[in-house]
């Protein structure tokens, strides 16, 4: 149970004691702590909680967040009271208010990698992470996604948005969707979830794994 996950009115929010405001999003001011509105049009962990995902518990967890981008999901992960979250990002333009966000949270660690090639990073060979969550726009993102639960995940449960446009853009998402779960059942990992998120992600699907 995330004790600083929030709704109110069916707005999802996060609760920190800091009052960031990021990219943009709604803050209220409560007693001695704020609420930032956690919008599913913004994050695709958003919009899959507002689809029935469970997040996992993340209070003192370590996350590996491939495709973090500017940070605005990771920086309401970090609400969450989760003990370190390692960015990943290949691009230099998004890492640079990336950095500037994890100099306002402790828990944040950047990372200006290619998520395909994350086990040339001397850094990370020894470390699992409780929750990996990848969010690229990647034709082989399927595979990339494979190769690091397998390298980096401790068991229990991670999650890959899936663009199906940046896979293939000749097939509907619904096979590009059954193709990439074939990939899953090949490389033996259990599919606990796959979530539709339209209307908030078009062709996106949001997929659950368990291993």
């Amino acid at each position: 149970m995330n004790l600083n996950l929030v709704y109110i009115k069916d707005k999802l929010y996060t609760k920190c004691k800091d009052g960031l405001k990021w990219y943009g999003e709604q803050v209220i001011k409560q007693d001695n702590y704020y609420l930032r509105e956690w919008s599913p049009f913004s994050s695709k962990i958003s919009a899959a909680i507002k689809k029935g995902f469970v997040l996992p518990d993340l209070q003192n967890k370590e996350i590996l967040y491939l495709g973090a981008s500017t940070g605005t999901t990771v920086s309401h992960l970090s609400d969450l009271q989760a003990k370190a979250i390692i960015g990943v990002d290949i691009s230099s333009f998004t890492m640079l208010p990336f950095l500037e966000l994890s100099q306002k949270r402790d828990n944040i660690f950047p990372l200006l990698f290619d998520a395909g090639h994350l086990e040339d990073c001397l850094l990370l060979h020894t470390v699992k992470f409780d929750f990996v969550f990848q969010d690229i726009a990647q034709k082989n993102m399927v595979e990339t996604f494979i190769d690091n639960i397998k390298l980096f995940a401790k068991p229990g449960i991670h999650a890959i948005a899936l663009k199906t446009n940046s896979i293939d853009t000749t097939k509907t998402p619904k096979q590009v969707l059954d193709l990439s779960l074939r990939k899953l059942q090949d490389a033996k990992i259990k599919v606990d979830k796959i979530i539709d998120l339209n209307p908030f992600e078009k062709n996106h699907y949001f997929i659950v794994v368990r291993i």
